[in-house]
């Protein structure tokens, strides 16, 4: 009988214990608060993707608007450029013959010399008025050259023949070397 009362015992405790391991896993793993916390953290996680996609296409829509501004710019800046060229193209020259094999040799000094009693020697202010107005025009076909203006645009800007401007530019070039 001590045997039977045993195993009667043993399977009460037994089948206690699983009631109550049943119960603790239930609670433990109920659905319902499962899917409550999968369900938050969806909500979290589509609240944090709103987020970045609003930053993202705000971002774009910045970009978008200072692509505008830039087109826009380069826009005025391709007429304001076709307006010069047509300008240079009404107001060019016809082409004159290319003397840019001269400035590889030395220039000539052409000095007349008069006789004193013949003809009175020029005023030396207007010598130099003279020198300072040629000076200030070299000055500038060198300042335009180097900022990359074509010779035939510093020519109709400055108001001298191209072959001019272009002897200009290649003798500065060869004292700069």
């Amino acid at each position: 009988m001590s045997f039977t009362l045993l195993l009667i015992l043993n399977l009460l405790g037994w089948i206690l214990f699983l009631v109550i391991f049943r119960i603790v896993v239930r609670r433990a793993v109920k659905p319902t608060r499962i899917l409550g916390e999968i369900e938050t953290e969806v909500d979290s996680l589509v609240t944090e993707l709103n987020g970045t996609t609003e930053r993202n296409i705000r971002l774009l829509e910045e970009a978008i608007l200072r692509l505008k501004r830039a087109t826009d710019q380069a826009d005025k800046r391709l007429r304001i450029m076709q307006g010069e060229l047509k300008k240079r193209d009404e107001e060019s020259p016809p082409p004159r013959p290319d003397y840019s094999h001269l400035a590889s040799r030395k220039p000539i000094s052409l000095k007349v010399v008069e006789d004193e009693e013949e003809a009175p020697s020029p005023a030396p202010v207007e010598e130099d008025s003279a020198e300072n107005e040629n000076g200030d025009i070299r000055e500038s076909i060198v300042r335009l050259y180097r900022q990359g203006i074509d010779s035939r645009l510093i020519a109709s800007r400055v108001g001298r023949p191209v072959g001019e401007v272009e002897l200009i530019i290649s003798l500065m070039e060869k004292t700069d070397r």
